[in-house]
């Protein structure tokens, strides 16, 4: 019992240290030295002003709860996590003071997405089970009507969908409660029904029960893996429900590939014109997403968020084995490593998942 109050007391702790894994950093100057770069694809980007933050309060608190872990004689498994979890956390510091400081940023990088780019699944072979998309029949106005229909029926009222400028892009603005629709976007059927379980049946739907859950740091959702478990569940889910199409998961496989360059930003341009037959502006987004946070894009890092798609979907494929473990990652922005402190008594998720997803059909895909 003591233990685990104090272990309870130390995910306390934890969850009030207020940072974030960074995923989307934005410059300031992005628009600009974009003209500059389609004006003349030789030229390297120079992101030089991001917005940083002093956390070295919150680094001192974590250096202090992790010498009150190492204080307390703690079941072994138990210290080992609580130590991985602070430090994840104080990592994630560094990486936001680090921001467009490249080669603080670049380790820093290395500490939060320290996965390997190894796989164990064979993508390529998958691919061929999978359907072909369909003609994109349907605009921004089409889309923006049944995700407001889809958010309606899980009587998520506070959200509302919004269509802004004129990007091709769909992303989930949780500060806003609002799934931003870009104005160009256009979707098949099956397109929009792939974007419906990512954004909503996933992302969101992880997120509102986080909200949900009497545990603050679920609600923090801070946990290591968590990166790769979000966008790989996402393309899980999407897989269960038979809308991965054979270009949604080759695009996921070009990301990966991609993260693996260790070149400036206008020759792995150059690779996504020439070798990948992209449009310029699918271009210069794709290589723009491999070198936020860094200022002089002339240098060889790469930020790795775009491999947790397919890394993220490797993982669950080999580690989900059953409906209780899929269920399990809809409790919140949790990993299937939190699983392991129901044995210690520490969480109890029985109650907390809505009805709504109670009875989910979890097919076993091998």
């Amino acid at each position: 019992m003591l233990e685990k109050a104090f272990v309870t007391g130390i995910l306390e702790d934890l969850s009030r240290i207020s940072t974030h894994p960074l995923l989307t950093p934005k410059p300031k100057n992005l628009i600009s030295e974009k003209i500059k770069f389609l004006n003349n694809p030789k030229y390297n980007p120079q992101f030089t002003y991001y917005t940083t933050s002093d956390l070295s309060i919150e680094k001192g608190q974590i250096e202090d709860i992790i010498t009150k872990i190492y204080h307390y004689k703690l079941n072994k498994n138990l210290e080992v996590y609580l130590v991985n979890l602070a430090n994840y956390i104080f990592n994630l510091c560094v990486l936001n003071e680090s921001l467009g400081k490249d080669n603080l940023f670049n380790a820093a990088l290395k500490k939060v997405y320290n996965w390997d780019l190894n796989l164990t699944q064979d993508f390529d072979k998958m691919i061929d089970c999978l359907p072909d998309d369909l003609p994109k029949e349907l605009n921004a106005q089409d889309i923006k009507k049944e995700m407001d229909n889809k958010l309606k029926s899980y009587k998520l009222t506070e959200w509302k969908s919004s269509i802004v400028d004129d990007r091709s892009s769909v992303s989930v603005n949780f500060a806003l409660k609002s799934i931003r629709i870009g104005s160009e976007v256009r979707k098949s059927i099956l397109g929009l029904r792939k974007l419906i379980i990512h954004e909503i049946e996933s992302h969101l739907i992880r997120y509102i029960n986080s909200l949900e859950s009497p545990y603050k740091i679920v609600q923090a959702g801070n946990f290591p893996s968590k990166i790769q478990v979000e966008e790989g569940f996402a393309i899980f889910n999407e897989y269960q429900n038979n809308a991965l199409t054979k270009e949604d998961l080759q695009n996921y496989i070009n990301r990966f590939n991609l993260c693996q360059s260790k070149a400036s930003f206008s020759q792995i341009y150059e690779n996504c014109i020439n070798e990948l037959e992209y449009t310029q502006d699918k271009a210069f987004e794709t290589v723009y997403r491999l070198k936020r946070g860094f200022a002089d894009t002339a240098s060889e890092f790469i930020h790795l968020k775009d491999s947790a798609y397919l890394k993220g979907f490797d993982i669950l494929l080999k580690n989900i084995e059953s409906k209780e473990d899929y269920i399990f990652l809809f409790n919140g922005r949790i990993t299937l490593q939190e699983k392991f402190l129901e044995n210690y008594g520490v969480f109890d998720y029985n109650s907390i998942l809505p009805i709504w997803f109670r009875d989910l059909k979890f097919q076993s895909r091998g």
